[in-house]
């Protein structure tokens, strides 16, 4: 390692003695973050930790000091030499809560020309909000096909400017701004953390929460099934087993017909119904005339109401029809009455 001044010793003396305060150890790279953003974000971190911004070679002499796995340290080590701006990350955060409150508090940010695109950048075919112009001509100058339509600048195909892990130009950074396309992620990157004697690198931490949630409730839901078939006791499984063994009792004791003050009731209904049925099959002469009436009341069919309502109906307008008709006869007698 080359030579570091006494102070800095110092400082890094002090601030590996105050590691040892802290559950987590971390790693992180602030590059391209604005002081401004910067400043806030300490405050903000005060609150759970401490962030301290160092060189390398600092951070080399911090990880050498501390009594550590010698593999952690080499591979924390790499961490530090993958960082552009690294600093160390001390708290008593679970480190996978740490990963995420990170990556939930990034923001994107306009591209101002030489960054390295973190994404594709991509404009996307359709209006915009630009009147007939020069912007025409600064569209095509960039790659962007453009045109003039009902007074409005659109956009005639989606176009990639600039693929993933290229530099944006100048040119492109400034009309995509114009655009409102920030492609540049601006937070505290998370290149891993110590914690417990385990080390987490950053590809471990960055997990789908709602993937991890479904995964584990699917395993608990496969586990309870399991348990549920071979009769294994847990205290989730206890309840369900005796409900389902209960059930089981009473389907058993119906099917072989062994009596118990719980299925009484439901074997004699049981054997009601069987009963019923089988004397359904049987000749009226081979039926007992009680049992004969009650099969005439489960199989007798009723009349419908609406036959004998249209009936009666029916046979009224005829009457009607014809006191109509001699109400006409005696009237015509009547009439010639008046002229006999």
């Amino acid at each position: 390692m080359a030579h570091v001044a006494q102070w800095k010793l110092d400082v890094t003396s002090k601030l590996s003695e105050k590691i040892n305060d802290y559950k987590v150890l971390g790693i992180v790279d602030i590059a391209g973050i604005p002081a401004p953003i910067i400043q806030k974000m300490r405050s903000d971190i005060r609150t759970y930790g401490n962030l301290v911004v160092m060189k390398k070679t600092l951070i080399y002499h911090i990880l050498e000091k501390l009594e550590k796995e010698n593999e952690a340290l080499e591979r924390m080590k790499g961490m530090v030499k993958d960082s552009v701006v690294p600093g160390i990350i001390l708290t008593d955060m679970d480190s996978f809560k740490l990963f995420r409150k990170f990556k939930e508090g990034k923001k994107n940010a306009p591209a101002r020309g030489g960054e390295i695109a973190p994404e594709d950048i991509v404009v996307v075919k359709g209006d915009t909000p630009f009147k007939p112009g020069p912007i025409i001509s600064e569209f095509g100058k960039v790659g962007i096909p453009a045109a003039i339509e009902k007074g409005k600048v659109v956009i005639k195909k989606t176009t990639t400017l600039v693929k993933k892990g290229e530099k944006i130009p100048r040119d492109v950074a400034q009309m995509i701004t114009k655009l409102e396309i920030f492609p540049i992620v601006l937070g505290i990157n998370l290149n891993g953390t110590y914690e417990d004697g385990v080390l987490f690198t950053k590809d471990v931490l960055d997990v789908d929460l709602e993937m991890f949630k479904s995964s584990l409730s699917g395993a608990v839901a496969e586990a309870f099934n399991l348990s549920m078939n071979i009769g294994y006791v847990t205290d989730l499984t206890i309840s369900p087993l005796i409900s389902k063994a209960y059930t089981d009792a009473i389907s058993l004791s119906l099917a072989i017909g062994f009596v118990t003050r719980d299925n009484a009731e439901m074997i004699v209904q049981k054997a009601y119904s069987e009963a019923m049925t089988l004397a359904g099959m049987l000749s009226p002469e081979a039926v007992d005339g009680d049992i004969r009436e009650v099969l005439g009341r489960i199989t007798a069919p009723k009349a419908p109401e609406t036959t004998e309502k249209k009936v009666e109906s029916k046979e009224e307008e005829e009457e009607q029809e014809e006191e109509e008709e001699v109400s006409e006869e005696e009237a015509a007698a009547g009439l010639g009455a008046l002229f006999g």
